[in-house]
Order: C-alpha cells, then structure tokens, then sequence
C-alpha cells in the first residue's frame, strides 16, 4: 500500500508538478534546508537534473534559496503552495472561461459520443440543467438524483418545468415526480444506477453505471434535436403510462386519473427553440462542408 508521501507525490503531479519536482519538493518539507546535492542524493535522482527541478520549484513559488558558500534550499509550507496553486488556478479559470465565450460552438454536431467516467456524465448533465430555460425531463436512479439535485433545483429556480420519473419515493419541491409503476422489478432488472436526461429538444444525456456509481457501463450524450426531441416525446409517455397505473392500482375514478395526467400536459415541448430549428429548414444551421 502506498504510504503518505507516494500519495502526496501523486496528488502533486495531479496538480501540474513532475514527479522529480513532488518527489524534491515533499523531501524538503520533511528536512529544510537542504542542498541540491543532498535532495538528489535523498530522491534517487541527478544532481543535475534535481537542480533543474528546484529551479522550476524556485519559480513557481514552491521552494525558496539560500545564497552562501553553498546554496539552501527550504519548501515554502504545503498551506502557502495549497491558497498560491488555488488562485493561480482560478485566475487561469477565470480567463479561459472568458476566451471560451469567443469560441462559436458547432451547432450542427448531431453525432453521438461516448462518456467514459462518471465525472464526465455528472459534468454533461449539470452543464445541460445548467443551460436548460424551457424543458426537463428526467429517468433518474437515487445516487445520480443525489448528485445532479442542486443543479435540478437551481433550474426549477430559473423557471424550468421540471419532470422524474423516479424508482424510489421521491420529494423534489416544485417538481412533477412520477414513481415507475414496476420500480421494484426495474431495480432488480438493473442492478445499476442511472441517469437519463433530456432538456428542451436539444441534448440529452443516457447513462448506466455500476451499483456504487463509481464506474461507466454505458454513457452517451448527443446535442441532437432529433435525438432529444424523440427521447423526451418517449419519456413523457412513459411517465404518463406510469400515472395511469398507479392511479388505477390506488382505485382512482376517471376524472382523478384525468386531473393527474393533465398535470404532464405543460410538459409537452414542441415550442422549444431547438425542435423549431428541427422543424424549419430556415432556421437550421449550415452544416461545415466535408461532412
């Protein structure tokens, strides 16, 4: 098992250093000062490119010398390297975002792409909540629902519609929460969790992933309007479906089950920007030549 400094090493290199540079640097927060000979000698690494480390050290503000007969090198304390790698991280964030905003994005891209880790599925998901302004519709499993809930939230905040379809009983405030019909039998059916996302006929996200959420089975997103539209048309059945039979297992008359379906009717979606572009050729986007 790796000990507390191989884990720091990795971490470090996480974080932009090499791994002469971890290896130097936490060296020197266990014994400063030290020479440039002596870390060398301590990492199993040469004098010569060991100096060129701590010169890099040196400039980025990890490490400070010591002029004299010999030089000294002392690590500047882990807290002071954490709070200085943490603002220059922001304000590169900072920037990039801001030139990113001159990027045009490829509107005509309706190609599917694979997700490979869970971050990636939960950052695809959060940016779609995140940008939605019309629409949502979700089949969401309760580990995903408890990682994408605060972007939920924040969109039903905005004014977004927001539907589930959920296999465990489920509050969300301001949401139309549908339990499935076979929740139990679906759960069994999956041993997995999942997310399935689409938001205003424009993209949508569909995911498995392992019980514990720590690994991508299967995970697709696409910006396809033709793709969404299909998907969130399907969902909403799907969850209409589920009222019915729920309603009829609770022993409902016809005018309550009517009242409950006609709850979803505000999430039918045909007016969303995207399914306009999808159905006027007018207003679809040149497509780049060589495609």
């Amino acid at each position: 098992m790796p000990n507390s400094i191989d884990l720091v090493n990795v971490h470090l290199v996480a974080l932009g250093f090499t791994e002469i540079e971890a290896a130097a640097y936490t060296f020197l927060v266990r014994e400063s000062p030290a020479t440039g000979y002596r870390v060398a000698q301590a990492i199993g690494r040469t004098a010569a490119n060991c100096y060129k480390a701590l010169e890099s050290l040196e400039a980025r503000g990890a490490v400070m010398s010591e002029e004299g007969e010999t030089r000294n090198y002392r690590s500047v304390p882990p807290d002071e390297l954490l709070r200085s790698l943490e603002m220059v991280f922001t304000k590169h964030r900072a920037q990039v975002a801001q030139l990113f905003k001159r990027v045009r994005p490829d509107l005509a891209d309706d190609r599917v792409y694979q997700l490979r880790t869970p971050t990636q599925v939960y950052e695809r998901c959060r940016a779609i909540l995140d940008s939605a302004r019309h629409v949502v519709l979700l089949d969401v499993f309760a580990l995903p629902l408890a990682e994408l809930r605060e972007s939920v939230e924040r969109a039903i905040a905005r004014g977004v519609k927001v539907a589930m379809m959920v296999y465990e009983p489920t509050a969300l405030s301001k949401a139309e929460v549908v339990l499935n019909h076979q929740a139990s039998i679906v759960r069994a059916r999956w041993p997995g969790q999942w997310v399935n996302l689409s938001a205003d006929s424009a993209a949508q996200v569909h995911s498995l992933m392992s019980p514990d959420g720590s690994e991508v089975l299967h995970a697709t997103w696409s910006a396809s309007a033709f793709l969404a539209h299909l998907y969130q048309s399907g969902l909403l059945g799907e969850m209409s479906a589920s009222v019915v039979r729920n309603a009829i297992r609770a022993g409902m008359s016809q005018p309550e089950i009517m009242r409950h379906l006609k709850s979803l009717d505000k999430f039918e979606h045909a007016d969303t920007p995207a399914f306009a572009m999808l159905t006027s050729p007018s207003l679809r986007p040149a497509r780049p030549r060589g495609r």
